[in-house]
């Protein structure tokens, strides 16, 4: 860059003849004659139009070099430079909209750029990129900040990868170290009915029971829906607020409907791996209806009469006050309480005492019969045991009149694949 900076100059001088040194600022005035015979294979002229540029360039270092030794040495002072504007640049390089293509190695402590593209290979380790707003760092660019900040008001784009806490990051987003989110979390991965689900290897899950198409707040769906209501067909399963759950319906058909969604009935797995309450998923309280959960699992909460064959189940993400707050800290609604949900599980049970009835896990990795001293990191959340079947359904979370048995943990294993119940639902999982 100095090297084009003083050709600049000297073209701008290059009508006189001689050529003062204080215009370089040093302070003295020494005339120097020019020699145009010391040219070759030139016209001497007092024109330049027939000298080719490398030559001026060659004759004009040469002669600095002699009467000015070190003049060509590395420029330590800041260098002010402001393209296509006024002389007066307001910053240490002032782009004034100008595109920045295929620079390599920039390092600036500050870096103004407007609304002027950068484009090409982009390398930096300065204080400050700011002034940004739609504006693209394209191409193969790389720009590493340090301890220092990245500001702006616009998007950063990008096609590769970025690293957060490591300079070699393995996929689009690669972060070492804690991540403080305030608010949920949302990907692309899923549509806007689901939420997504880090565990497990990713996964998306419905945020509400299922419904049908043509479910309101008011009725479970048409009457030709409800009729097939346990023989789907072609009829898909929707996750939508503030409409009658699904019910009545068996594994198979749920199975059914959520393959019609192109989706899967979720896994045990994946059913668990959503299943916290605000964010908690042990030591919640032993009865979650109440504040500032409202799940649907008692009198307090339930909506009399307002669901399938006079179910007292609720509108999805809703309980008898109005909004629920039984979701997850990922915007998953109900799944403690209100209707119980299928899963794709089918296992063969065991009876722990050969005894009908609920279950619980205690601090031993045992099952007892009663609450009574319970350890509390489950709360009171029961299994409900058959004696000992093969081939049995899993069914979670629990329903509208489960108290203190319903949660995340709560689950029934007493019924089969086919069975159906105006209290047992479903949703959906994708990958």
């Amino acid at each position: 860059m100095k090297y084009s900076i003083l050709f600049l100059m000297l073209i701008v001088v290059s009508s006189f003849s001689l050529v003062q040194a204080e215009v370089f600022g040093y302070g003295r005035t020494e005339s120097i004659p020019i020699n145009y015979s010391t040219i070759p294979t030139v016209n001497n002229s007092e024109y330049f139009d027939g000298y080719s540029t490398s030559s001026l360039y060659t004759y004009y270092r040469g002669l600095l070099e002699t009467y000015f030794g070190g003049l060509f040495s590395p420029i330590t002072e800041p260098l002010s430079l402001h393209l296509n504007g006024d002389n007066s640049p307001t910053a240490t390089i002032d782009w004034d909209g100008q595109d920045l293509i295929n620079v390599n190695n920039l390092n600036a402590t500050t870096l103004t750029v407007g609304n002027a593209n950068i484009t090409g290979l982009l390398y930096g380790n300065g204080s400050q990129l700011t002034g940004l707003p739609e504006t693209d760092l394209t191409g193969y660019a790389e720009y590493q900040f340090g301890a220092n900040s990245f500001n702006g008001s616009g998007n950063f784009t990008t096609s590769g990868r970025i690293g957060i806490g490591t300079a070699t990051p393995i996929r689009e987003l690669h972060v070492v170290g804690d991540v403080l989110v305030k608010g949920y979390v949302y990907s692309e991965q899923c549509p806007d009915d689901m939420a997504y689900i880090s565990s497990s290897g990713g996964y998306c899950i419905d945020k509400w029971e299922a419904s049908m198409p043509s479910a309101t707040s008011e009725v479970m769906g048409s009457a030709g829906d409800m009729a097939n209501r346990n023989n789907p067909g072609s009829m898909a399963a929707v996750s939508q607020s503030g409409v009658v759950p699904w019910v009545r319906v068996s594994q198979v058909s749920a199975s059914t409907a959520c393959e019609n969604a192109g989706k899967r009935l979720c896994s045990g797995k994946e059913w668990l791996g959503a299943a916290n309450v605000q964010g908690k998923t042990y030591y919640l309280p032993t009865d979650l209806a109440v504040a500032p959960y409202y799940c649907v699992t008692g009198a307090s909460t339930y909506c009399t009469d307002n669901s399938y064959e006079s179910g007292e189940a609720c509108d999805t993400g809703t309980y008898s006050g109005g909004a629920s707050g039984c979701y997850s800290a990922e915007g998953v609604y109900d799944m403690t309480g209100n209707v119980w949900e299928w899963t794709d599980e089918e296992v063969d049970v065991v009876s722990p005492d050969g005894v009908v009835g609920w279950k619980y896990a205690n601090a031993n990795g045992e099952w007892q019969t009663s609450t009574s001293g319970l350890w509390n990191k489950y709360g009171n959340d029961g299994t409900y045991f058959p004696v000992t079947t093969p081939g049995r359904a899993v069914l979670r979370g629990g329903g509208w009149y489960d108290g203190p048995h319903a949660g995340p943990f709560c689950a029934s294993l007493g019924n089969a694949p086919t069975h159906t119940s105006y209290i047992v639902g479903f949703r959906c999982c994708s990958s």
